[in-house]
């Protein structure tokens, strides 16, 4: 009986050793995202009057020590819905011929060689000038909080958004909230601030958006924001 049960033991501590090895190799193969590459050029809200520009970055670093490349992405909308552009580099500039009369949006990932990728939540714009043209519509409002996609602990939520206008108007916002991405209900109209405090229903999820209006008729719709209540 006494060999059987120290048979069993030492089966036991084999079986606990394999275990904790395979754990231990299981967690040494885990993979970090890169750390978010930060944008150089061209500095947030520039008005260009070249039509050929570089999009510029600085150097990041990667937890693990990989090998890095950057995804360069273009927009017309800062939810980067339809993108114009998305484009792999090693580098840490990227030359894009753009269109006149134009507000653009863009963000650099970076990727390891595992397919990591950081996040860009700081989304930077910049404008393309007609000299034609005497009023100039407001950016998008952007770099939303809480950010699009995330979870939210409380119903008492404050909603805030970055948004500027090439011509220096003073601007208002329409806010537009619903349980549907398509069927959004205006709940805040020619509001002067940057932030809509509301009180939203736990275990649902909320759609929103914020439209911007300069002084002089302009309107720029905004994208459409996502929020879940836990």
């Amino acid at each position: 009986m006494l060999v059987f049960l120290s048979k069993m033991k030492k089966l036991a501590l084999i079986i606990l050793l394999i275990i904790g090895f395979s754990c231990a190799k299981e967690e040494s193969n885990l993979n970090s995202p890169p750390v978010s590459p930060t944008k150089v050029s061209p500095v947030n809200n520039l008005s260009c009057t070249e039509l050929t520009l570089d999009l510029t970055w600085n150097t990041t670093s990667d937890p693990d020590g990989n090998a890095l490349s950057y995804i360069v992405e273009l927009s017309n909308d800062a939810g980067f819905t339809e993108k114009l552009l998305s484009e792999t580099t090693n580098n840490t500039n990227y030359r894009i011929n753009l269109e006149k009369d134009n507000t653009y949006y863009w963000r650099v990932l970076a990727k390891d060689i595992h397919g990591a990728t950081s996040t860009d939540e700081d989304i930077w714009s910049f404008n393309t000038e007609n000299t034609q043209i005497s009023n100039h519509l407001p950016y998008q409002p952007s770099n939303p909080v809480p950010a699009n996609n995330s979870s939210i602990n409380t119903g008492a939520v404050k909603m805030e958004w970055t948004c500027t206008d090439i011509d220096n108007d003073p601007l208002l916002f329409d806010i537009y909230l619903g349980e549907t991405n398509n069927n959004l209900t205006l709940i805040s109209e020619n509001n002067e601030n940057f932030f809509y405090n509301t009180t939203l229903s736990s275990g649902k999820t909320y759609y929103w958006r914020v439209d911007a209006k300069d002084n002089s008729g302009g309107i720029t719709e905004g994208v459409v924001w996502e929020i879940q209540v836990q």
